[in-house]
């Protein structure tokens, strides 16, 4: 199995579209960090998952934003359960 990759969703308008999708494509694998950013543990590239979120079709549906793949490594400062998210998307 391939490791996943994680990447930071940010929204910068239509949020609530963009998250629904995520969280409906990834399940278990996307945590929200606040009603317009959310993190991805996936092998998708970030394209996949900017499409999977909406942010890069051509449509009206209004959803715009930027995928981050983050680079295999992240320390800092952040409520218990996002490192509790971490350490089960690393051992999956």
């Amino acid at each position: 199995m391939m490791p996943f990759n994680l990447h930071a969703v940010v929204f910068t308008e239509e949020a609530d579209k963009g998250m629904k999708l995520l969280k409906e494509k990834y399940e278990k694998n996307a945590y929200k960090i606040k009603n317009d950013v959310m993190l991805v543990a996936s092998t998708d590239l970030s394209s996949q998952i900017a499409e999977h979120s909406s942010i890069s079709k051509k449509t009206d549906d209004g959803v715009r934003g930027a995928v981050f793949k983050l680079n295999g490594s992240y320390t800092g400062y952040a409520q218990g359960s996002l490192w509790e998210w971490l350490e089960t998307v690393e051992d999956s």
